[in-house]
């Protein structure tokens, strides 16, 4: 029995080890020879690094480096990529503890999977072609995507737990699923108007994200999108959305108040469930369907804002919720149209068409002739009338003349006491008009300090008793809001500005980013606003200067600090996108330095002996 035993354990680890040779196995790396210093290269290939350097080039000529090539080197804190490698394999940093820089990525087309997992690498700069962005180190705090990716791939992002904020360009079009999920102290996230999708997930879990714009562009955002984002107080959607997936704001229990776009027709399964907090809700009529759990756990939903007749007027009814009839932007103001034709019928009182009778009396054209018949069958009850010349017979006319003479009479007869009587009887007849909805002719707006802006609110129906108004912000430290509407930026933000019926506390917001615009950019010896100027600096050849850590962006609480970089002869002395100079020979270059918002300049002389 033991023979037996050994035979089937000796079988086992041959079978093991063959088969650890199988999927390991690469013909290149059979033939890989190491150079002096450790690199195994065959067909431009980088194989594996097998060097003890703690700073490592990457040779000249690679233009791969294949999976797992730097697997579990402990001894490795920098890696210079060489500008010919255009591809990186899955995997190939795992492991590298002490590797903190990257540099050179610029150039790379492929980056494979987990390339940077289990690293200190806190920063990598991506160019990648318009393509996307599939993994980034875990441990980044701040992330830069480059001008040319159009898409933010699954997981990109994934659970980058120290990352705050991220600056994504013009250039993204698509946001996939989870590419940020589980970013939990992520806080500021800028989408543009270049974005049509944002996939499932994408910024599940980030916790700390307490309000997003999602620009007008895009037209679907996926299950779960923003789900369990706690910190979420202010979310602007865009006016044309047609989709928002199940789960999309679950759990966002900060959210009090929200407007569903006017073309959104479903609100899906716990589509906004467990929001404790949300006691709102703006529904326009395109809404047809409305799922049980769409509200699941919101406690707190009170009103709903509402058209009447619809769908979500019937869910209010049914759920023994407050409703707020509202007019909606779609249908074209369909409440407003038919109220200038109650407004028009008052004046049109059929008092002016009992005046307008005594106009009848046909006794001058009598006198003046005879012969127009026309004026006596005007008059049939006036039948004795076509003899008046020849008889008394217009005493009949002086008879009915005292029935509309009252008036030469008031002093001598109470009759004109009626009269006066009945003129202030009509004046409560005509009963209040109520508020129906009120809009603002903005709902998102972006102003730099100092600025204002005229908010106008547009009260329905236009004939409404009660047309006060109050105004408010929800923070006055980042933007103010007059009596009036008038809107003034303060300071760098968000403010939700709200108007407020006093006839139904019906409401409409405008939410307003407020953003603080660049004064001033400089080189300064220390780096900070108080130090000298850095004019002019002198550079080896092969040696570098990170320049950017002379500049100084005022004021110090600018919005966007973004800088761009200009070498007046990058023979002389190259720069990066990052500032960093690098001298190439001898001469003299100026180095420049541009800020994206108000194109700011300022330069440094650069001297290569």
């Amino acid at each position: 029995m033991k023979k037996l035993y050994r035979k089937l354990t000796a079988v086992w680890l041959v079978f093991a080890i063959i088969f650890s040779i199988a999927i390991n196995y690469n013909p290149l790396r059979v033939f890989a020879i190491a150079d002096a210093n450790g690199f195994d290269v065959v067909d431009g290939i980088l194989l594996s690094y097998n060097g003890t350097d703690t700073i490592v080039n990457i040779p000249s000529g690679v233009t791969k480096i294949a999976d797992y090539a730097f697997i579990d080197n402990d001894k490795i804190n920098t890696v210079n990529i060489s500008p010919s490698v255009t591809e990186i394999g899955d995997l190939v940093f795992l492991n590298c503890i002490n590797l903190t820089t990257i540099s050179g990525t610029n150039t790379v087309v492929k980056i494979g999977n987990m390339v940077f997992q289990n690293t200190k690498v806190s920063h990598v700069v991506y160019s990648r072609n318009g393509l996307t962005i599939n993994y980034v180190p875990k441990n980044l705090t701040t992330f830069d995507i480059p001008s040319n990716v159009d898409t933010i791939g699954a997981y990109a992002f994934y659970g980058c737990k120290l990352m705050t904020s991220v600056s994504i360009p013009e250039s993204v079009e698509f946001i996939e699923a989870a590419a940020f999920y589980d970013c939990s102290i992520l806080d500021n996230v800028e989408l543009h108007s270049s974005i049509s999708e944002i996939g499932e997930s994408a910024f599940f879990r980030c916790e700390k994200l307490s309000s997003i714009i999602i620009p007008e562009s895009v037209k679907k955002i996926g299950t779960s999108a923003f789900s369990s984002c706690k910190a979420l107080t202010i979310v602007t959607l865009p006016k044309y959305l047609k989709s928002i997936g199940s789960y999309a704001f679950f759990n966002c229990i900060s959210l009090e108040t929200i407007t569903v776009p006017i073309c959104v027709s479903i609100l899906d399964e716990m589509v906004f469930g467990g929001c404790i907090k949300l006691s709102s809700i703006y529904i326009p009529p395109a809404v047809v369907t409305i799922d049980l759990t769409a509200f699941d756990g919101s406690s707190a939903l009170s009103t709903i804002y509402c058209e009447y007749g619809s769908s979500a007027h019937t869910y209010a009814v049914q759920h023994s919720l407050d409703f707020v009839l509202t007019v909606f932007e779609v249908p074209p103001t369909p409440v407003p149209t038919p109220t200038p034709a109650v407004t028009a019928t008052p004046s049109m009182s059929p008092t002016p068409a009992v005046t307008a009778t005594p106009s009848m009396s046909p006794t001058p054209n009598v006198s003046s002739s005879p012969t127009p018949s026309p004026a006596v069958t005007a008059t049939p009850s006036m039948s004795p009338t076509p003899n008046p010349s020849s008889s008394p017979t217009p005493s009949p006319a002086v008879t009915a003349t005292p029935s509309m003479s009252p008036t030469p009479n008031p002093s001598s007869s109470p009759t004109p006491g009626p009269v006066v009587t009945a003129t202030p009887t009509m004046s409560p007849t005509p009963s209040p008009v109520r508020v129906k909805g009120v809009a603002l002719n903005k709902t998102t707006a972006t102003l730099r300090i100092p600025a204002t802006l005229q908010l106008v609110a547009t009260i329905y129906p236009t004939n409404a008793t009660n047309k006060l108004l109050t105004w408010s912000s929800s923070n006055i430290k980042i933007a103010k809001v007059s009596s009036t509407g008038k809107v003034s930026a303060l300071a760098p933000g968000l403010a939700q500005i709200t108007v407020t019926t006093r006839d139904g506390a019906i409401k409409a917001t405008c939410v307003v980013k407020v953003v603080q615009p660049v004064t001033s950019v400089k080189f300064t010896k220390t780096g900070k606003a108080s130090g000298a100027t850095l004019a002019a600096a002198v550079l080896g050849r092969g040696k570098v200067l990170a320049l950017a850590g002379f500049v100084v962006v005022g004021p110090a609480n600018a919005s966007d600090k973004r800088v761009s970089w200009k070498s007046s002869a990058a023979q002389v002395a190259a720069v990066s996108s990052k500032g960093v100079v690098k001298g190439i020979k001898k001469g003299t270059a100026f180095i420049t330095v541009t800020t994206v918002d108000g194109k700011k300049t300022a330069k440094c002389k650069i001297t290569v002996g």
